[in-house]
């Protein structure tokens, strides 16, 4: 299974979580360190100076 690593615009945080775990529609994540908000979800494709994802392999 595929690791993605979600990272916060803000802060940098970043978390790797399961491909399968990341929603299919648009929400709202919370950074559990800066406490900020960010909307991510399944294969969005980032702008600019935005979160990242990466694939990252098991």
């Amino acid at each position: 299974m595929a690791m993605i690593r979600v990272s916060c615009p803000h802060c940098s945080f970043s978390r790797e979580v399961l491909d399968s775990q990341l929603p299919d529609q648009p929400v709202k994540a919370h950074c559990p360190k800066c406490k900020k908000s960010f909307d991510f979800f399944k294969g969005a494709v980032p702008p600019a100076a935005s979160f990242e994802i990466e694939h990252t392999s098991a």
